[in-house]
């Protein structure tokens, strides 16, 4: 049986009709200007976030730090001794004391 075909299909076979030819054209312009509006709009937005964090974590060190100097619990002098105990530094550790040998050997 022979198919019928309609007079669009018959000459349109490879080529696209026009409304697909301007839906491509607004697609990908949509997507170009979506894209540069994330750049421009992100532009140096991780460096601002990791400045924040850095600074958040900091400051709660200080705090905590602060926290623990004012506690009598944590206190460096002990109730019945004469000897106070230096008390611990909690920015004193370095890549050679993690790097020691352990005491049941290697």
């Amino acid at each position: 049986m022979n198919s019928i075909t309609s007079r669009a299909d018959a000459g349109d076979n490879l080529q696209s009709s026009l409304s697909i030819k301007i839906s491509f054209i607004v697609y990908w312009g949509m997507i170009l200007v979506g894209l540069l509006a994330t750049f421009v709009l992100l532009h140096g937005r991780e460096k601002e976030i990791t400045d924040f964090y850095t600074t958040n974590a900091n400051s709660l060190a200080y705090e905590m730090g602060e926290f623990i100097d004012t506690r009598e619990k944590f206190s460096s002098k002990r109730e019945g001794s004469d000897s106070v105990h230096p008390p611990i530094s909690r920015f004193s550790a370095t890549v050679s004391s993690v790097n020691t040998v352990p005491p049941w050997g290697t």
